[in-house]
């Protein structure tokens, strides 16, 4: 990958398809658009939106890896409230604060934290599937947490694709209307906690995942591991 320090090397490398690794704090004005396969390795430092928009839109059946390869270090200075290692942060949109991940595209969401980041419409403040051909697979060391919507629940998530459930966090509620599954082959022990109250909507189906929280069900249920209440609301 390609060591970027600012903002106009990081989209400029991103712009020509080239994989990049953050070896500073970034701190950019303007939505990071992502049209082509490549991976961004946020290596322990701070991705954030200073200005207006989400931070992250991935388009063009793009195939992107977000990855950490400094997942312990420490925050100093302006970000030192901020958790150790990777963070995306700062993002504000109708839907999407932090990533917005449209149809015919897949993420790989393998390490670093999306915090503090909202929607002010729609719904996901972390991350929005948008559209049934969307795909997230979250696994590894990923959380998603401190994030906010308006409308339709969704706080962190708001999936309208298909969410592999290999493991990470998220902390925060999930309006799911796709289906939330997990990869052929993954281990009982690497699936996706979810913290906080998740919404299966009508039609959709959960098939995997660890619920801490109360889970409404509106759609069918045909595996995971529950903690909380669930609620059946003419699901199955």
């Amino acid at each position: 990958p390609v060591e970027v320090r600012t903002a106009d090397e990081l989209q400029s490398n991103i712009t020509a398809g080239n994989s990049v690794k953050l070896m500073a704090d970034i701190n950019i004005t303007s939505t990071l658009e992502i049209a082509r396969s490549l991976t961004l390795d946020l290596n322990g430092y701070v991705l954030k939106m200073g200005g207006t928009g989400r931070v992250i839109h991935i388009t063009s059946s793009a195939e992107v890896e977000i990855k950490d390869g400094e997942s312990n270090r420490a925050r100093t200075g302006e970000y030192a409230a901020l958790p150790a290692g990777g963070v995306i942060t700062g993002g504000k949109a109708d839907k999407g604060g932090g990533i917005l991940l449209d149809g015919g595209c897949t993420l790989k969401l393998t390490g670093g934290c999306i915090t503090d980041c909202h929607a002010t419409d729609t719904g996901g403040g972390g991350v929005v599937l948008n559209g049934d051909t969307a795909i997230l697979y979250m696994s590894g060391t990923a959380r998603i947490e401190n994030c906010t919507a308006g409308k339709m629940w969704g706080a962190a998530i708001f999936n309208s694709g298909t969410m592999y459930a290999d493991g990470g966090t998220v902390d925060g509620t999930v309006n799911n209307q796709g289906t939330i599954k997990r990869s052929e082959g993954t281990a009982d022990m690497d699936m996706t906690v979810f913290n906080k109250a998740v919404y299966n909507r009508a039609g959709k189906s959960i098939e995997a995942g660890i619920y801490k929280g109360t889970v409404e069900n509106r759609g069918s249920i045909t595996g995971g591991t529950f903690y909380g209440g669930v609620t059946d609301d003419g699901g199955t």
